[in-house]
């Protein structure tokens, strides 16, 4: 678990401590209520055929596709946030990949490394990616609108842990992704240029954890949808993807989170409480 002053915002998930966490994260989901929101992203090791996004809109999905069915994913990260701008903790699952066994580039693995990704964790620690997607299927993820950051690779894995396979073209990726999430929000049509590190900079958000593992980099956009929303006075934009567009409302563009843990959910009234007091 990341330490800061916001002590347990970001939870570190691994095989031993999945079941408790995710009990924690399901709740959290169901508390944050109608509107909540949700931030996505993952660390993967590598990128086949990375020039495919200079082709056809469908060769460059065919290409996404082929990585990510051959190169497992490493960490999966969801930050949960309510429509009122209040985020409520984020969840670094780290999932079971063994670099002397499965595919991965050399320099993802170099790049994830400085990063501070334990490898040898992973390959002995890590959880079982049918066992996350399962779970997730389960835990109406489905309710919440998505927000990523030039996240398609990131859709890509996580509907592909949550159906375990992924369609053949783009449009029917398209009609499974609406199927599968109550609407998304993609920060680099708003904001098309610069890093999500700079990005997150200028607009005064506050970073916490290490830049490139999932946890931080889905904080770090979930705050920034918040902070963009907020001084934002026309609705949201939809894209192609979108079920629906909507404003939304926060009355405060951090991360202010609220801290609970498994025991409360034991006495609904003392969670309700407790998660009641930040939205």
């Amino acid at each position: 678990m990341q330490r800061n002053h916001r002590n347990g915002v970001i939870r570190e998930v691994w095989a031993r401590n999945f079941q408790n966490e995710f009990i924690l994260f399901s709740h959290t989901l169901r508390f944050a209520g109608a509107g909540a929101v949700v931030a996505i992203d993952t660390e993967f090791p590598g990128v086949l055929q990375e020039n495919a996004w200079k082709e056809s809109d469908e060769t460059h999905y065919r290409a996404m596709k082929e990585s990510v069915e051959l190169l497992p994913v490493i960490q999966i990260a969801v930050a949960i946030g309510s429509s009122y701008g209040k985020c409520l903790g984020a969840w670094n699952f780290n999932l079971h990949y063994d670099l002397s066994r499965d595919f991965h580039t050399d320099a993802a693995v170099n790049f994830l490394l400085a990063a501070g990704v334990d490898f040898q964790r992973h390959a002995t620690e890590g959880i079982e990616p049918r066992s996350l997607g399962t779970m997730l299927q389960a835990s109406g993820l489905s309710s919440c609108r998505w927000v990523t950051f030039a996240g398609m690779t990131d859709l890509l894995y996580l509907v592909q842990l949550m159906k375990q396979e992924l369609p053949e073209t783009l449009c029917d990726f398209e009609v499974l992704l609406e199927e599968t999430c109550a609407g998304r929000h993609e920060l680099r049509d708003r904001l098309p240029f610069g890093s999500l590190s700079n990005l997150a900079r200028s607009h005064g958000v506050i970073r916490y954890g290490q830049a490139h593992t999932a946890g931080s980099d889905a904080l770090v956009t979930l705050d920034l949808f918040f902070r963009i929303s907020k001084s934002d006075d026309t609705h949201v934009e939809s894209n192609k993807f979108d079920m629906e567009s909507g404003k939304f409302d926060p009355s405060n563009g951090s991360a202010a989170a609220v801290h609970l843990k498994p025991s409360d959910f034991g006495d609904r009234s003392v969670a309700e409480s407790r998660v009641a007091s930040a939205l």
